[in-house]
This record gives C-alpha cells, structure tokens and sequence, in this order.
C-alpha cells in the first residue's frame, strides 16, 4: 500500500496510487480512480457531503456519491504532503510549511511529513523535529528534537505517538517515554481501532491494546524529562519556546 488505508461512514478506501474501495460482498477492492497521470492518491478525507485527496501533486476535492467524481483543485503553496480537515482544511507541505486556506506558517527547513490535530493545537512532525502550532494564533507552541527521522504521528487520547526510524514514543506530561526500541516504522503506518493500535514497521505489524498501554506499560517504563528554553523561529527574528530532551 502506497497511501493510507482511511475508512468513512463504513466504507474501507484504499489509497495505492489509485484510489479503491472494498466491496464486503465480494470479498475485494473496487477500482474507482486509477490516476493514470501519476498524480496518485494517498489519503482520504471526509468534510460535510464530499472528501477531500491528498495526491502527489495537489489536493482535490471529490464527490463518490455516484461513482468517482473530480470537483476541482484545492489551491496550495508548495506540493503537499499531508492534509487534516476539521472545521477548517490544514496541510503540510514540501516547503515546511503548515497552512490553510488563507493562512501559513514557516516550521522547518525540512517538508513535513505528517500532521495531527485536537481541538487547540496542529501537530507535525518534519525531519528529527516534533513540532506543536496554535490553531488560533498560528504560532509556535514547542518543538522536540528526537535526533532520529520521525515518520508518523499520531494523537493517543490526546497525547502524541511518534513513529521514528529507532522506535515508538510517547509523550505525555512534559515526559518522553520509549515505547519500542530499535524498530523502524513506516510512514502512514498507524492506525486505531477498537481500543486497538495497528503500526506498521520493517519488523512487521504491531497489535497494541490501548488499555494495557496506559495502564500497564507507560506507568512503569522510565523516561525523559522535557525542559525548556529560548530560540529563534524559524523565517522570524523573534524567539519563542523550544523543549530540550534532558535525561531524568
């Protein structure tokens, strides 16, 4: 699978390079837009009565009310990598930049490989660096450098799970915790189900029960304290508050 595998209002889609959809009665994926011009779909998302693609080179938006149907491009400043919608639509893109519509922000030097969102705050992850956005203000929260390539996050009640090419994380609380060690995950990768975690990796796939993660696992794992301190933004001669790793 290239892309995402994203479900809505029961439906299964499949983003591999094409777009399909599994038909439950015949046990298989339908064909619905195979994207013969190379511009390959790689997530799906739902707003209101349409859905919104994240493709290699543009953001679409689509009806599949009767088939497959292309209602015209989402302009965008720089070739996307990622797309959120919630109230308002949010992507990353090549340049690392995090935007909507009418509004960006400069995050990192590097493209932004993936995003997240809770009701206050934009999550991405770019590079080694984990980086927290206001949603009100668009400005810069916080930023965590792991010193490894983060692939994926995604938001566990709330708290960030990082997929990384040297393992799981989790942050919560001002803590670092490693969940898995030594483990190179895959992009676009994570998925939650049923109280369950599905993460892809080279290893093969992770199963992890959400009770016995929050119960069991991260209250007796050691971790890293995150402290803070003062640089500079990126594209801004103001300063504004970064977390520093700091072994606890």
């Amino acid at each position: 699978v290239n892309g995402e595998i994203n479900v809505h209002e029961g439906s299964v889609y499949f983003n591999q390079d094409g777009l399909k959809v599994y038909n439950d009665k015949k046990n298989s994926a339908e064909i619905l837009e195979l994207a013969t011009d190379g511009n390959h779909f790689r997530k799906l998302v739902q707003y209101d009565t349409n859905y919104y693609a994240l493709r290699t080179n543009s953001i679409d938006r689509i009806s599949l009310k009767t088939g497959y149907r292309n209602l015209g491009s989402i302009e965008v400043r720089s070739t996307p990598t990622d797309l959120e919608i919630d109230s308002l639509l949010y992507y990353g893109n090549e340049a690392g930049e995090i935007a909507t519509t009418d509004r960006h922000l400069k995050v990192s030097p590097e493209p932004v490989i993936d995003l997240d969102l809770d009701s206050s705050s934009i999550h991405i992850v770019s590079g080694n660096v984990y980086t927290v956005v206001g949603r009100k203000d668009f400005k810069i929260k916080s930023r965590i450098d792991l010193h490894t390539p983060i692939f994926e996050i995604i938001l566990h009640d709330g708290d960030p799970l990082l997929l990384t090419k040297n393992g799981l994380y989790f942050i919560r609380e001002q803590k670092l915790y490693q969940l898995i060690a030594n483990v190179e995950f895959n992009n676009r990768a994570a998925y939650i189900n049923n109280s369950k975690l599905y993460l892809g990796s080279t290893y093969g796939l992770f199963e992890i029960d959400e009770e016995v993660l929050r119960k069991t696992v991260i209250p007796n794992l050691e971790y890293l304290e995150i402290k803070k301190q003062n640089v500079k933004r990126y594209g801004s001669e103001s300063s504004s508050n970064i977390e520093k790793l700091k072994y606890y």
